[in-house]
């Protein structure tokens, strides 16, 4: 694999979006990106200001969040944590977690290790109602 081929970009990959709207996701690092056994999976996230309904999910895996942009509060079994810009959030396996917004975007770079649903149609099924979106356009963009 050249060099070259070992960057993703954001605009390289589709983007989904929940079917409330407040919430978008891309997928950069997947066995569809970068070919078969690809150990981690990768991606950014963008929710809108007033996100209190939330993404509950729960992993496998361990995940690790990066705040690029943004306050909230991060949800973790029942805790509330104040994060911003800088700041890099673990999340162990079995962790039911989200994040919720207040006045401002919240973007975030996640990585999950280890073997989860690399394969972006797997993805696909597992976010469910959630609709594929131009991704050059609309609110993540600040």
């Amino acid at each position: 694999m050249s060099k070259q081929n070992l960057v993703m970009k954001v605009t390289d990959v589709p983007m989904l979006e929940m079917a409330n709207g407040k919430f978008r996701d891309v997928f950069q690092i997947t066995d569809e990106t970068f070919g078969p056994g690809t150990k981690i999976s990768a991606g950014q996230v963008w929710l809108a200001p007033g996100n209190t309904e939330g993404h509950v999910d729960v992993h496998d895996q361990d995940e690790a969040f990066y705040i690029i942009s943004g306050r909230a509060q991060y949800y973790a079994d029942g805790e509330l944590i104040d994060v911003e810009p800088g700041d890099t959030v673990y999340c162990p396996a079995g962790t039911e977690h989200t994040f919720y917004t207040g006045d401002e975007m919240l973007h975030i770079f996640w990585l999950i290790a280890g073997e989860w649903s690399t394969d972006l149609a797997d993805i696909k099924e597992e976010v469910g109602d959630w609709v594929e979106v131009d991704g050059t356009t609309g609110w993540h963009l600040g």
